[in-house]
């Protein structure tokens, strides 16, 4: 039997990934294919000042500075630690990305960078409510080769399973990556189960990895690699990219991202079917 399979990709509708999403996602692979439904995920948009000021403690949570990066957790801990943000599940509205006809399911809480945790979980936890056998989550800089993927997941276990792409931690240990995730369904019933334990003052894959951290889970790998600009697309031949299931897009700084122009090139790569 096909496994039905849901993509979720997760979203802040503002610049530049709400640019990303219509110039560079839509227009190549984000769309629903036979078996595999993609839906794309979003909070609900703050002012402009709060949006910037969100930004910037999120950039100091990521600070090089280990020791700044390590203090502004421990502070984001002391005022989220007493309001046991653990037991907040704001709702999911079903609509769709405006002005185009796209899926969207939209978390009834701020989109916030500093929550980013909650709208990940409410997305899982949404997706419960459907019959899918696997769940994806990925990010607005991702591509993905549905029909490579499909393929890959076709071949996983059915149950206790977790793949996609992971990162190594500095003290051991991986945690799977944000950018691109894949859950069977189970996992995802265990995650309700636990959710209100999540630490929601450090990274949101960080969190969710440490909820997913049993030895009864299978990890497997999917194959990922990072196209930080359209000329790395060019090192490769069309054969060279075949199987492989997730590129990163991500190019630039915030104020001048270069992931669309990546993502048209490398889909038109996958279209021309000529090697180079």
């Amino acid at each position: 039997m096909n496994p039905k399979v849901l993509v979720i990709v997760e979203h802040g509708l503002y610049s530049p990934w709400r640019e990303i999403l219509l110039d560079g996602q839509l227009p190549t692979w984000a769309n629903s294919k036979k078996n595999i439904d993609v839906v794309h995920g979003h909070g609900r948009t703050v002012f402009k000042a709060g949006h910037e000021i969100d930004q910037f403690l999120y950039s100091v949570r990521l600070h090089r500075l280990r020791w700044l990066a390590t203090g502004f957790v421990l502070l984001e801990r002391l005022w989220k630690f007493p309001l046991n943000l653990g037991r907040w599940s704001p709702i999911v509205i079903e609509k769709t990305i405006p002005k185009t006809n796209a899926p969207a399911w939209e978390v009834q809480m701020p989109d916030l960078a500093v929550l980013q945790a909650h709208k990940t979980l409410s997305l899982l936890m949404h997706a419960l409510n459907y019959d899918y056998d696997y769940v994806v989550t990925t990010t607005s800089g991702s591509y993905i080769d549905l029909e490579a993927m499909y393929e890959k997941i076709s071949q996983l276990p059915r149950s206790r399973v977790i793949s996609g792409r992971f990162v190594s931690m500095p003290e051991g240990g991986f945690f799977p990556s944000g950018a691109f995730r894949i859950f069977s369904i189970d996992v995802l019933r265990h995650v309700k189960l636990v959710r209100a334990s999540c630490n929601h003052w450090i990274p949101e894959d960080v969190a969710l990895g440490r909820l997913l951290d049993d030895p009864s889970y299978v990890f497997i790998d999917m194959p990922s690699i990072d196209l930080p600009n359209i000329q790395e697309i060019d090192g490769y031949s069309k054969s060279d990219l075949n199987g492989i299931v997730h590129f990163r897009c991500k190019s630039g700084s915030l104020r001048s991202r270069g992931d669309s122009e990546i993502m048209l090139a490398l889909h038109r790569k996958f279209a021309s079917g000529q090697s180079q």
